[in-house]
């Protein structure tokens, strides 16, 4: 799976979807499998090391936090 590498300034999350499904978002619309989102998502959360924020809305991450969410959102 190919990550971008342009990240915001203000970075592009749908604020009323928490984290997991705001990465998750461009692999529904591609109507991958649930199972392998599921996987893929945990997988790219986990290279980037924000396993622990995948349940929070937008409004609750940091710039940073943020900013690795909007970066898996550019697959």
């Amino acid at each position: 799976m190919k990550i971008g590498a342009m990240v915001f300034q203000d970075y592009a999350l749908y604020p009323h979807m928490d984290a997991h499904d705001n990465i998750a978002f461009n692999l529904r619309v591609k109507k991958m499998p649930e199972a392998e989102i599921r996987e893929l998502v945990k997988r790219n959360a986990e290279l980037l090391k924000i396993e622990h924020l995948l349940e929070r809305m937008p409004a609750e991450l940091s710039g940073g936090g943020g900013n690795k969410g909007s970066l898996l959102l550019e697959h």
